[in-house]
């Protein structure tokens, strides 16, 4: 199945932005093992929230931790 149509990223994304220490961990961990290719990335990088409003923070938490 195509990385575009896995229904868990806005969860993790979520669970990376709102999570407990433990939780987040796993999530990072995670969208690390998804986010094995350009295309995986850039699924990941839409999943963020576009009217999150410290959006670019949380992508580049995303970024730093997760590629």
């Amino acid at each position: 199945m195509p990385l575009r149509l896995a229904e868990p990223l806005p969860a993790l994304v979520a669970l990376v932005k709102d999570g407990k220490a433990r939780t987040r961990a796993w999530a990072v961990s995670a969208l690390r093992l998804l986010g094995n290719s350009s295309e995986a990335r850039e699924t990941i990088t839409h999943a963020v929230p576009m009217e999150a409003e410290e959006r670019e923070k949380l992508l580049a938490k995303i970024r730093t931790l997760c590629f």
